[in-house]
């Protein structure tokens, strides 16, 4: 289990390098352009990225110190630390990432096999197995990166977090498929079949996994059959 975990930290870094690789070219301009999700500038969800890694390491040195902590204070919390991000500058947005993923970095590092067994609090109240946490922050890393609009798109999303995370999203498809329906999806690139849903086929859908990843977590939704909304 603990091979996983370093294997999802290893990730989170190749990943967040290639993220910063996109921030060098981030002027004021853009940062105070929308991004891709409704709402928000590209400063703001380059602010909650930051945020976010703040808050893995408030779980991490809970485990060390043999806490459950919660990893925002509360719901209003985290959505004050995305807001925050309005307004500020290219630089201090980069550089406030770049200072909250060096912290992370010390903590992963600093974490026990026996801390990684531990649990944290999400910002829903949900309980969290710490061994969970860093294929979330990956998650955070990866979809967010296309969300900036800044050219990084789902094509260039990276190979083992889109296999991964295809077996997650696959295995909770049932419950967003409308009533009656069963179905078949295939990933066209590499052969993989997954069925969800009742025996009678009524929906198919065959395309490459980056893009089945893509209209799974809703960024990609032409040509694709309507799926209820994910809740967790």
């Amino acid at each position: 289990m603990i091979d996983l975990v370093r294997d999802d930290v290893d990730g989170v870094r190749r990943s967040t390098a290639c993220l910063f690789e996109t921030l060098e070219r981030l002027d004021d301009e853009t940062a105070q352009q929308p991004s891709l999700l409704p709402g928000w500038t590209v400063a703001m969800l380059v602010t909650h990225v930051a945020r976010n890694a703040d808050s893995h390491v408030n779980a991490c040195e809970g485990a060390m110190a043999g806490e459950v902590r919660r990893r925002y204070p509360s719901v209003e919390a985290r959505e004050a630390g995305i807001a925050a991000g309005r307004g500020r500058t290219a630089a201090d947005v980069v550089a406030d990432l770049r200072r909250s993923v060096e912290r992370l970095d010390d903590a992963w590092e600093a974490m026990t096999d026996e801390a990684w067994l531990g649990q944290a609090i999400s910002g829903t109240g949900a309980p969290e197995p710490l061994v969970e946490l860093p294929r979330g922050r990956w998650r955070e890393v990866e979809l967010h990166h296309v969300d900036l609009g800044l050219g990084f798109d789902v094509e260039e999303l990276d190979e083992r977090f889109v296999a991964k995370e295809l077996q997650l999203w696959m295995g909770r498809l049932e419950s967003r498929l409308p009533p009656g329906t069963g179905a078949r999806i295939t990933a066209s690139d590499t052969g993989r079949v997954w069925r969800a849903g009742g025996d009678r086929l009524t929906m198919q859908v065959e395309a490459p996994s980056r893009s089945l990843l893509a209209w799974l977590t809703g960024r990609r939704t032409e040509g694709f059959p309507e799926i209820g909304e994910w809740d967790w």
